[in-house]
């Protein structure tokens, strides 16, 4: 989906194509939220819930694969749609093999005796922060803020 989605750049401007990266800053910001949320509603939920809490978790489990899902198509369509289509390719030859191992490599760190516990504790927030970057990287690289910025002034926001 996301290579067929790059091929929108041959019926529109890179810059608007770009805009769909505002895509990833969103999912990044409502992750950001969606932490700082739960972690409101985890200080006051009950103790000795255990049933409603695991039901609770498993749908988180569903809902955070969903999105997943959706922040691939979010970030690769516009990603796929500055690249050439020889780096496209490389990136379906490269993607698999390093996604072996970084699952690899993850599943290693995360049992780390040391260092499992604070990546488990923050890997949620870099992650978001990391969707944000995406996001204003590809609007950078696309000149999407300069057409933002066109769009805000012909609708008569300041700039």
């Amino acid at each position: 989906m996301s290579v067929a989605g790059s091929l929108l750049t041959l019926v529109f401007s890179r810059a608007y194509v770009g805009l769909f990266g505002i895509v990833a800053i969103a999912l990044g910001t409502m992750k950001l939220f969606d932490l700082y949320r739960d972690r409101n509603l985890r200080e006051t939920m009950p103790v000795g819930r255990v049933g409603l809490e695991s039901n609770a978790r498993t749908a988180a489990v569903v809902l955070v694969t969903v999105a997943n899902g959706a922040d691939n198509i979010g970030v690769y369509m516009p990603t796929f749609a500055i690249h050439t289509g020889y780096e496209i390719g490389e990136f379906a030859v490269v993607f698999p093999a390093m996604t072996g191992l970084r699952c690899i490599f993850a599943h290693w760190l995360i049992r780390h005796r040391a260092l499992g516990a604070p990546i488990r504790r923050y890997s949620l927030r870099v992650i978001s922060l990391v969707l944000i970057g995406i996001g204003v990287l590809i609007m950078f690289e696309t000149c999407s803020f300069g057409l933002l910025l066109q769009i805000a002034h012909k609708i008569g926001l300041p700039a």
